[in-house]
């Protein structure tokens, strides 16, 4: 299969060029041509300014990599393309910690690339900067000398530069003061992305491709946010190997339709192809659920563990300074809450706990701090009901054993919660010796 696959290795700010160049058709409209080359100098221009700033994604590289050989664009253009390439592929690597591999396709103009993933997962949104390059290009260096217009160079006072940023952003005086500055009152940074695709174009045309090119980018998405480091290194690697799979496919089929060959079916003709892929892909969707399962059964422990530690403290401020352990209803409570706690872990180990990972850790933490709270309330609420008298399942035993006899119900009720509606629903129920209704309210016979 003849596909090009530039793996390229970013180790500090070095970068190789990929050794091979992309296929692409020539246009044979003049005009068309003409308009394709103008659009291709508005991006170098684009290019040119993004590696300056520091501010290159991914759509830059691509772009860049299928402009410096398309035959449709005058040699010197395409030789500026190739200048600028090694800068955008380092300027991007840079603040992502590097790129793992990458593919770039010859013969359609999709390229993938898979970056750092430890630093993904804690990088928060938005487009990383690298280190400012060089002078800026001459296109803006007027806009850059204007003060008023608010375009002044950042690197000529970078502390100016923030001020102004932040008084832009609408963020206050006093949150500027603050320690760690506006970013104390954001939200915990979310997952970047680790996986990057960059179609152009159009491409790839057939939709069944794109599909599973989608289905690759959420899943990726769910794995940055939800996973542990290692769980989620070996799911992105799943997921990125699904993708290059797919882009060889489509990039052989193009080859063939292009010289001619034998191969020439569209994607999806095979089924075996597709199933393949999706099967490749449902794996790795099935080693995501279980492993954030996992991760989240672990939050919901420690939610538990965060009650047990505050149920613990309290218990023995009882024991030392008042004498309610001695209490039925304390006992009760208490034995709720241990209820609550091994029944959870009783389900965690026979595997029936299922907890949703997309409602996030201080969701899932919250969740599990309240599981033993619960547990406590049905141990007071069936206390109550037993020794108040409103329901008669069972009766304490003769002899004084009061305090066992509730620490076990509380027990119970915290363990089944089943027992505790139970035990409650006795209360709504109609007694069998209540008395008669009164006269006049009872329903008259029918008629005959």
């Amino acid at each position: 299969m003849r596909t090009e696959e530039a793996s390229v290795v970013a180790a500090g700010a070095a970068a190789v060029l990929p050794p091979g160049t992309p296929d692409i058709k020539l246009i044979a409209d003049p005009e068309t041509r003409r308009r394709v080359a103008m659009a291709a100098e508005s991006d170098l221009e684009a290019f040119r300014y993004a590696h300056w700033r520091g501010t290159v994604t991914f759509h830059d590289v691509a772009a860049s990599w299928f402009h410096m050989s398309d035959p449709n664009l005058p040699d010197e253009l395409r030789a500026e393309f190739k200048a600028i390439f090694p800068g955008l592929l380092d300027a991007f690597a840079e603040p992502r910690k590097g790129i793992i591999t990458a593919y770039f396709c010859r013969h359609i103009r999709v390229a993938a690339a898979l970056t750092d993933i430890g630093h993904a997962a804690g990088a928060p949104e938005g487009v990383p900067e690298a280190a400012m390059k060089g002078p800026p290009p001459p296109g803006i260096q007027t806009l850059l000398d204007t003060e008023a217009d608010g375009h002044a160079d950042p690197r000529a006072d970078s502390h100016a530069w923030r001020q102004r940023r932040d008084r832009d952003y609408g963020v206050s005086f006093w949150r500027r003061l603050l320690p760690g500055g506006p970013r104390i009152f954001e939200p915990a940074p979310a997952a970047s992305s680790a996986i990057h695709i960059e179609p152009t174009f159009g491409d790839p045309e057939d939709w069944k491709a794109k599909e599973i090119l989608f289905q690759c980018l959420h899943l990726h998405y769910k794995a940055l946010e939800f996973l542990t480091p290692q769980p989620r290194k070996i799911c992105l690697r799943m997921i990125f190997g699904v993708i290059t799979t797919l882009l060889g496919t489509l990039d052989h089929r193009q080859l063939e339709r292009d010289t001619g060959g034998s191969d020439t079916r569209p994607f999806g003709a095979d089924p075996a192809e597709v199933e393949t892929l999706q099967r490749e892909l449902a794996q790795a969707k099935a080693y995501y659920d279980a492993a954030a399962q996992r991760q989240a059964q672990l939050d919901y422990l420690v939610g538990m563990v965060m009650f047990l530690a505050l149920a613990v403290a309290g218990t023995l401020a009882i024991a030392l300074f008042t004498p309610l352990l001695d209490k039925a209803a304390t006992v009760a409570v208490l034995g709720g809450a241990a209820g609550a706690v091994v029944s959870v872990m009783n389900r965690m180990t026979g595997g029936s706990l299922k907890v949703r990972p997309e409602a996030g850790k201080k969701t899932i933490r919250a969740l599990g701090f309240m599981r033993p709270v619960i547990g406590a309330t049905f141990g007071a609420v069936v206390y109550l009901f037993l020794d108040g008298g409103i329901v008669q399942v069972v009766s304490p035993p003769e002899g004084g054993a009061n305090l066992a006899f509730y620490a076990a119900l509380g027990f119970l009720s915290g363990f089944s919660e089943r027992f505790a509606q139970d035990v409650i629903a006795q209360a709504d129920r109609k007694p069998t010796n209540a008395p008669p209704p009164p006269p006049g309210t009872a329903r008259s016979p029918a008629r005959p």
